[in-house]
């Protein structure tokens, strides 16, 4: 008994002295690398704490164990972002100077995360270019947002607090679309939005939204609740008459599907417009922030890159490609301001840009 008490007390002892050892004598990475404890305290920033590793990591002498947790501290904040291509630089950046197992099958790891995003990758070899086409040409100036939300009472009902959340949403993207525009030194985007209800008689479903005989009876509805002859007519007077002013025209139903925008090839059609079919959802939110600006860019110009083969490693923050885990994380690159008239020439890209002009009506769903 006494030798098991004494066992007690020495493990006890040992403890005891290692945390004293570890509280008032042993100094932290932090203390030893402020620039640690800067990255630290942007724990719930992911964003700004990569930017602030990435300029100490150009820095050409670090001590190798601070470059290696800088490398381990961004490989994870990339990964909270979904930013799974960066996620993977990090790693392979970190092996290359410890050669360790861990480094070796977490890399493994976000490469079968990578691959298993990539169910739609090969649909496509050739990125469509489908700049200023339909009634949409630019995404520069003035542009209005005829926002319908379309109510059967069955299928898509909307309540008052589903409206304000996606009129709330409607704000976000129009922000997060204005600030990327400022990035490409575009300063005049300005949204207007315009908010309509429309309750119709005739049930609908997943299906059916995706006819393109619902677009003719869903603005032939519009249209006669807003008492006006053809849609020209009504887009004409949303602009007031201002030719410089554009319409996105968004048709929203209250349930959870595939989105899409329906867009024209040149001189194939004139009226184009997006179909989200969404619901807000808390843990959902990721995505119900995302859609609506990825298919307002198709309506100017935006070609997916999620099915494009050669695209797999190229601009993965695009939200035209990827997803990131809040909208605030994705990015527009230069090939799709390139597509809305951000930019001027067309950068360099792994892919071929098709540049004659198909007979073409786009259906691009998400």
């Amino acid at each position: 008994m006494k030798e098991f008490f004494y066992k007690i007390v020495g493990a006890g002892l040992i403890w005891f002295g290692l945390w004293i050892y570890f509280t008032f004598f042993q100094t932290s990475f932090a203390d030893k690398y402020p620039i640690a404890q800067q990255v630290e305290v942007l724990a719930d920033r992911p964003d700004k704490a990569v930017k602030l590793i990435n300029q100490q990591l150009t820095q050409a002498e670090l001590p190798l164990e601070l470059k290696v947790w800088l490398l381990n501290t961004a490989a994870e904040h990339y990964y909270q972002m979904w930013h799974f291509h960066k996620q993977l630089n990090m790693l392979q950046q970190a092996y290359k100077l410890t050669g360790s197992d861990y480094h070796k099958q977490r890399i493994v790891e976000v490469k079968n995360l990578i691959n298993r995003n990539q169910g739609e990758r090969k649909l496509r070899q050739n990125y469509l270019d489908m700049r200023d086409t339909g009634m949409n040409k630019k995404l520069t100036g003035k542009v209005i947002l005829a926002y319908v939300f379309v109510d059967d009472n069955l299928w898509s009902r909307w309540s008052n607090q589903d409206r304000l959340n996606a009129m709330s949403n409607a704000d976000v993207a129009s922000d997060w679309l204005q600030k990327s525009a400022k990035q490409y030194a575009i300063n005049n985007l300005d949204f207007e939005q315009r908010f309509f209800f429309l309750s119709i008689p005739k049930r609908i479903n997943n299906r059916t939204v995706r006819d393109q005989k619902y677009f003719a009876y869903i603005t032939e509805q519009l249209l006669n609740y807003q008492k006006y002859p053809d849609l020209k007519t009504w887009l004409n007077y949303l602009t007031g008459g201002d030719k410089n002013s554009q319409v996105a025209l968004i048709f929203h139903t209250n349930n959870d599907d595939r989105s899409f925008a329906r867009t024209c090839g040149k001189g194939h059609c004139y009226f184009e417009h997006v179909q989200l079919i969404t619901q807000y959802k808390i843990n959902k939110l990721w995505h119900f922030q995302q859609v609506l600006p990825h298919e307002l860019l198709h309506l100017f110009g935006a070609a997916d890159l999620y099915n494009i083969e050669n695209a797999k490693s190229y601009a993965t923050t695009d939200i035209m490609n990827y997803y990131s885990s809040q909208l605030n994380y994705s990015s527009i690159e230069p090939i799709t301001a390139w597509s809305v008239g951000w930019l001027t020439e067309a950068p360099k890209t792994p892919f071929k840009i098709t540049t004659q002009r198909e007979a073409y009506y786009g259906n691009h769903q998400h």
